[in-house]
């Protein structure tokens, strides 16, 4: 497995979900995982999703609104409403794309033992249960296995850049972001 303590933060995380949901039933995101868990997996979207540019760029990469922002959720959703595809499967086949996307980092990660989620994810039900088939016999829990609350993790990162950046350390990879050379990122601004 890998050394204990090694983390690698990997996304999309639930941005394409929220997208799907904000639109298709008005929500800001599926609670728990119900709407996804209301559908069933389409394995013709799941295909097309797969077929995704950025799916074919080498690893790591790092991901964002360009890739999960409201213009892909709007192709998603017309190539669905095209084939016939309801609405919660559309969003817990998109569910399961994203346990896929995160599944890939496994091909760089040697050994995985145990994954940790957090934020919103953590408590997706569905999104759980996508990485349990994704990674079966590996070990599914949220980051509070290691005592940190997954509602939290967003404001402990922003926390920890912003003490790196008081330390004047870089805080960006630029084999990950592609960024010409690492940088100290924010800046402090008295008011």
């Amino acid at each position: 497995g890998n050394p204990e303590g090694w983390v690698a933060p990997v996304r999309p995380g639930n941005m394409l979900i929220d997208q799907m949901c904000q639109r298709l039933f008005k929500k800001r995101y599926d609670r728990n995982g119900k709407i996804a868990s209301n559908g069933s997996i389409n394995d013709g979207l799941l295909r097309f999703l797969k077929r995704m540019s950025f799916l074919k760029k080498r690893l790591p990469i790092t991901l964002g609104r360009e890739q999960f922002g409201g213009d892909i959720a709007n192709s998603i959703i017309e190539h669905a409403i095209e084939r016939g595809i309801d609405k919660n499967s559309a969003v817990a086949t998109v569910s399961y794309f994203t346990a896929h996307c995160i599944s890939r980092v496994s091909r760089i990660i040697k050994g995985v033992d145990r994954i940790l989620i957090c934020g919103g994810g953590a408590h997706n039900v569905f999104l759980r249960n996508s990485f349990q088939d994704l990674f079966p016999g590996v070990e599914v829990t949220d980051s509070l296995r290691m005592g940190v609350d997954p509602d939290f993790v967003e404001s402990i990162s922003f926390a920890l850049l912003g003490n790196l950046m008081i330390d004047r350390m870089p805080a960006n990879l630029p084999k990950v972001t592609g960024a010409g050379r690492s940088v100290i990122l924010g800046k402090l601004t008295l008011v």
